[in-house]
């Protein structure tokens, strides 16, 4: 055929694919398409001597031509990993078939010689071809060629599909024996790829699962099966490849030298090799609430014993910021200081002396008075007034002069003898309180009189004073409601 040639005035050679000893491929244009859509034509005649031979060989080729080309038909219509048959006919005694082009490369393009490719690689390559040829299994159909060529990846979408089944090729391998009868004179398959049921001309489903069994020992051990040592008929590969004990024995179990022993189609096949990959994959984390995708991950899944036996710790509460805290232990600092310092002044303050002053005669014109003396403390602080001396008072009481009269005199029942040393007081660090004075009303200037001073008794002596000018205003009573009434007292009362 030639570049440019037309078949069917409708399909225009562009250029050769391939071609091997079953037939040749090409790439073409299908002018009754509206895009002028690219196909993929396959051109098989039978291999004859002569006019003779072929006139004998014809009719078994169109029958089984026609019942191939309806098979593969319905394969591609029910399936979208395996290409659609668009069209098939016969011209001068050859026969053509018309099938969707793949934009796409096949797998001589992945598995390289002296390349190994990783397990876990391998296994996804070995389940992709395998749903496929699952598909073709239980339609009943036998490939018969399975090898790295025959099997395409998809551009678009990098999908496998299964490409030039052998099935088609029984037309091109007819002939006569001697005999005069018509038959198959060429083995349809690939040497390191076949069985040996298959080298006798009885293929079985069992003879695809050999196939790809001998692709995953090509992958993992970078060698064509064909170069391979055998023992017994059985491949010895396990010394130039890393893999699992698991996965070698799924191999090994698809390129069993007896066919019995195999998986039987490739449904069987997959059922193991599924059954592995999933009991290798990793546990799936379970993402709570209170985590997030990066640590789910990380965290590693407790068995159910260990998760019941796992107590369940409370939510730890957060810590409390270090500026709070250390307010608050100023503030308990200081109060407790405060506390301390009442306390410690309380203990401290003075006993006032309560001193009566007797008058000197019965004749004396004085009136007793009673006189406070608090001692020297730098930094008094008001205290309530005390209930168990009914004559200590908190302030000076203020003398209101009249005109000399006998008065009453109030002996105290004990006059002890003042002495008193002042002690270091703590210096403290709070603000000094100062009594506040009771400011008398103004009132007329006062006139010329005697105003009693204490005066210290000493030790074995009697108390007395010297009088001295008082005022003779009258001023206000003392706030106090614990002074004493020497107005009363004056009155005689």
């Amino acid at each position: 055929m030639q570049i440019g040639q037309t078949l069917r005035d409708r399909y225009k050679i562009i250029r050769k694919l391939g071609y091997g000893g079953f037939g040749d491929t090409y790439l073409i244009e299908d002018a009754d398409s509206p895009t002028r859509a690219k196909c993929v034509l396959k051109h098989l005649q039978p291999k004859v001597k002569n006019l003779k031979e072929l006139a004998e060989v014809l009719p078994t080729a169109r029958r089984l031509f026609k019942i191939e080309a309806e098979t593969l038909e319905r394969l591609g219509k029910d399936h979208l990993q395996i290409p659609t048959l668009l069209a098939y006919f016969e011209e001068n005694s050859e026969f053509y078939l018309v099938q969707d082009y793949i934009d796409g490369y096949d797998l001589e393009t992945e598995i390289v010689k002296g390349k190994e490719l990783s397990e876990a690689r391998v296994k996804s390559l070995l389940v992709e071809i395998l749903e496929v040829l699952e598909f073709v299994h239980r339609k009943g159909v036998i490939h018969r060629d399975l090898k790295p060529p025959n099997i395409m990846r998809r551009k678009a979408d990098g999908k496998i599909l299964l490409i030039d089944f052998g099935a088609v090729k029984d037309v091109s391998t007819l002939s006569t024996n001697p005999q005069g009868k018509v038959g198959s004179t060429i083995v349809i398959g690939t040497e390191g790829y076949m069985p040996a049921e298959q080298n006798n001309r009885c293929p079985m489903l069992c003879s695809d699962v050999y196939a790809i069994g001998a692709i995953a020992i090509q992958a993992l051990t970078g060698v064509h099966p064909s170069k391979l040592p055998m023992d017994k008929a059985e491949f010895i590969w396990r010394d130039q490849a890393q893999v699992s004990n698991d996965f070698a024995k799924i191999i090994n179990k698809m390129v069993r030298y007896d066919f019995s022993l195999r998986y039987a189609n490739a449904g069987e096949a997959l059922q193991a090799l599924k059954l592995l990959v999933s009991s290798t994959l990793p546990p799936t984390p379970i993402v709570t609430p209170t985590q997030s995708p990066s640590q789910a991950i990380n965290t590693p899944i407790k068995s159910p014993s260990q998760a019941i036996n796992t107590p369940i710790k409370p939510a730890a509460k957060p810590a409390p910021k270090t500026s709070s805290r250390r307010g608050v232990l100023t503030l308990l600092g200081l109060g407790g200081a405060a506390i301390a310092g009442t306390l410690l002044l309380t203990y401290l303050k003075p006993n006032f002396d309560v001193i009566s002053i007797p008058p000197e005669s019965e004749t004396s014109t004085s009136k007793t008075t009673e006189t406070i003396r608090p001692t020297n403390i730098s930094e008094p602080s008001p205290q309530p007034t005390s209930t168990h001396n009914p004559l200590m008072k908190t302030q000076p009481s203020t003398l209101k002069p009249s005109t000399p009269k006998p008065t009453k005199t109030i002996r105290p029942t004990q006059v002890p003898t003042p002495s008193y040393t002042p002690s270091p007081q703590p210096t403290s660090t709070r603000k000094s309180v100062q009594p506040q004075p009771i400011t008398p009303k103004p009132t007329p200037k006062p006139k010329p009189s005697e105003t009693i001073a204490p005066i210290r008794p000493t030790q074995g002596s009697t108390p007395s004073y010297t009088p001295s000018p008082q005022p003779t205003s009258n001023p206000p009573p003392p706030s106090n409601p614990g002074s004493l009434d020497f107005e009363g007292v004056d009155k005689g009362q």
